[in-house]
């Protein structure tokens, strides 16, 4: 197996678990936390595709995130950004407590929507992909890590947080969230 096969089989087969696991939850299934300070599963589900979009969208190639050339942005209402946030704010990284709850969730097939698009463009990305280019610095001038690095966290940022999801569903069947 080549690397390239490899990478998009890791990536390919988190991803099909985090949809199958997600596409049937309930507006109040994906607001559901096991306490206030917790992640819920709409707020990892929109994670795991503003990551994988920032990954391969911003850090492995100059065009920029499908979040902003698409415009997906207007779908979803995010809390109020802080006062000098770093531009990967957006993605949900670093947000507090209050700010995951200040955010408003939209429907599950919005989110599987942009995550499709999303996966579907990082996959004709990662087949364009150099692979020779891998020591090169990311494509995004605000980087300091190599495009190698750059697609390392984008293999682990989806299954790391596709588990997450999974555990959230588990405990929401055991203890009969609808």
């Amino acid at each position: 197996m080549q690397l390239r096969a490899l990478v998009v089989d890791c990536i390919t087969l988190a991803y099909q678990r985090v949809v199958n696991e997600s596409k049937d939850l309930t507006p109040t299934q994906l607001r559901w936390q096991p306490t206030p300070e917790t992640n819920h599963a709409g707020f990892l589900l929109f994670h795991v595709f503003r990551g994988l979009d920032l990954h391969f969208h911003q850090w492995l190639s100059p065009q920029g995130e499908l979040w902003v050339r698409n415009k997906w942005g207007r779908h979803f209402v995010l809390p109020t950004a802080p006062a000098n946030v770093s531009p990967s704010w957006s993605t949900g990284n670093s947000w507090t407590p209050a700010e995951v709850a200040a955010f408003q969730v939209p429907p599950v097939d919005q989110l599987l929507a942009y995550g499709e698009s999303v996966y579907q463009s990082a996959m004709r990305k990662l087949s364009a992909l150099d692979l020779a280019d891998l020591a090169r610095k990311a494509a995004d001038p605000s980087m300091t890590m190599s495009m190698g690095s750059a697609l390392t966290i984008a293999a682990i940022h989806v299954p790391q947080h596709g588990g997450q999801i999974e555990y959230l569903v588990g405990l929401m069947r055991e203890r009969g969230i609808t």
